[in-house]
């Protein structure tokens, strides 16, 4: 069945950081990111599920350019 993993307070590196997770999942189906208020200029973050497994969050600015020093919430669901 399907399950989830919260991590809060995940800083986010200018070029993105794989996602600390720690359950065996076999299998990623989704990612639900919120972007906290932080000194960053990041005014959204993205998450990509390829390789899979290794799960990176990436936070960027209004330009669309990755920025570091971001923080997030996250919960990572699959199977």
């Amino acid at each position: 069945h399907l399950e989830g993993q919260p991590l809060n307070h995940q800083l986010v590196a200018a070029g993105g950081s794989l996602i600390p997770y720690t359950k065996p999942f076999t299998k990623i189906v989704n990612i639900q990111i919120t972007l906290q208020a932080n000194a960053s200029s990041a005014v959204t973050a993205e998450s990509t599920k390829t390789p899979n497994l290794s799960p990176k969050v990436t936070a960027y600015n209004a330009a669309h350019t990755s920025v570091g020093g971001a923080s997030v919430d996250l919960t990572i669901k699959g199977w």
